[in-house]
């Protein structure tokens, strides 16, 4: 008796629901802030979003892949010494940019370090952290003493700030319409300098509100000497330079 052969129906494999590649990227791609995935499923994310299959998903992804790759970069200039990274590692820790968690105490940290290495951006940067009590205990005198050094040295913003605060009696500073100025003078006359450069939006607003703080106070005092500007808690020192050497 020949045998008998039954055909069975064949049931090709259901489809992988289009979303499942958008659900394992989403579970991967997690806020910036959560520790990130082993390397061996972050490659093949990384494979996903290159391929296109997520690409609703790719330009956040990327975006972080690129954030990271810049931030140790520059993570590793830092630590060679280069005062400019400090300078961003520093911003960056303050603003919670690039992807680093915010954190004002490791902002001030990097600032400081960059002081140590005679930064004037940094005397003032950290100067006002210790002023404001930013990632730090509140020094008013030595953050003063910084950022006098800064406006010594010749960094604008910090002339300027030491104007506004001596117009206003801030930060323990007296009312004085005389020494607030002679900083703004410095702004004014281009005694003082910005790292961003005069064309920067910023640095021209310094100047244009300094200008307009110092004709109205020419009409009621003398601007006050280099000395008599200084704030009392630095008088006799260096610019306060003595401070960043200390543990």
């Amino acid at each position: 008796m020949a045998a008998c052969c039954v055909a069975l129906p064949v049931t090709p494999p259901a489809p992988a629901p289009p979303c499942t590649c958008r659900r394992i990227a989403e579970g991967f791609l997690c806020p910036i802030k959560k520790e990130l995935p082993l390397d061996p499923c972050r490659s093949a994310i990384e494979e996903l979003v290159r391929s296109g299959l997520v690409d609703d998903l790719a330009d956040s992804w990327i975006e972080r892949i690129r954030h990271e790759a810049t931030v140790a970069e520059i993570r590793r200039r830092a630590e060679a010494g280069e005062v400019d990274a400090m300078l961003k590692l520093g911003a960056w820790h303050h603003t919670g940019q690039m992807g680093l968690p915010m954190s004002h105490a490791e902002g001030f940290r990097w600032c400081r370090r960059a002081a140590e290495l005679g930064s004037l951006y940094a005397y003032a940067s950290a100067g006002l952290c210790l002023v404001g009590g930013r990632g730090v205990d509140a020094d008013v005198p030595q953050g003063l003493s910084l950022i006098s050094a800064a406006a010594v040295g010749g960094l604008e913003f910090a002339s300027n700030w030491l104007g506004e605060w001596f117009l206003a009696g801030q930060y323990g500073l007296p009312k004085d319409p005389s020494r607030a100025a002679y900083w703004f003078a410095k702004v004014v006359d281009g005694a003082a300098h910005s790292l961003d450069g005069a064309a920067c939006p910023r640095v021209r607003g310094h100047r244009e509100r300094a200008a307009e703080r110092l004709s109205l106070l020419s009409a009621i005092c003398t601007p006050a000497g280099p000395e008599e500007a200084l704030p009392e808690c630095i008088k006799g020192e260096a610019g306060g330079t003595h401070w960043v050497g200390r543990a």
